[in-house]
């Protein structure tokens, strides 16, 4: 079912240029700098052309999905290779396998023991687009049914003219 707001953007929204200059800043600011400004750079050097954003949450509303895709030109493996690397740099957890997309990562932030919450996220590139899902819920998260979202999203971007 429909989700809550990804903060400003409502919850089926698609990114002005402002928009996402602005997330950018926002969604790098808790990195290193070397890692925030390689991220930078990738997105810019890219020719980022636009994104979209739209958020799920499970009937019990224990869990919040959203799910972002970003374009770019064709050659978008250097923007996923530096989000990747600052994700998988030692800054979070490893988190599961995406079952038949070798190249998608998914990492949990740092928890703690006793955290009633507790976050997953997935990136994956298909095509010119950049995939991530965030996902968001009560501890323990039910990572295996996350992975089937983030797969059956990958699946339908990956089908030749399929459409979001």
């Amino acid at each position: 079912m429909p989700g809550p707001d990804d903060g400003q953007y409502g919850n089926n929204t698609e990114l002005t240029q402002d928009q996402l200059n602005a997330d950018l800043d926002a969604g790098t600011s808790d990195l290193p700098k070397d890692q925030r400004d390689k991220v930078k750079d990738a997105f810019k050097s890219e020719g980022h052309k636009g994104a979209g954003v739209r958020s799920y949450r499970s009937s019990d509303a224990s869990t919040v999905v959203t799910i972002r895709l970003d374009q770019f030109n064709q050659k978008s493996v250097a923007v996923e290779s530096a989000v990747e690397g600052a994700l998988g740099s030692g800054l979070f957890r490893q988190g599961p396998d995406v079952p038949g997309y070798k190249d998608a990562r998914c990492y949990l932030p740092p928890q703690k023991p006793s955290e009633p919450i507790d976050e997953l996220r997935c990136t994956a590139a298909i095509g010119d687009l950049l995939v991530s899902m965030d996902v968001e819920g009560v501890a323990p998260l039910p990572k295996s049914e996350a992975v089937s979202v983030f797969r059956q999203q990958l699946e339908r971007l990956a089908l030749p003219g399929a459409s979001v």
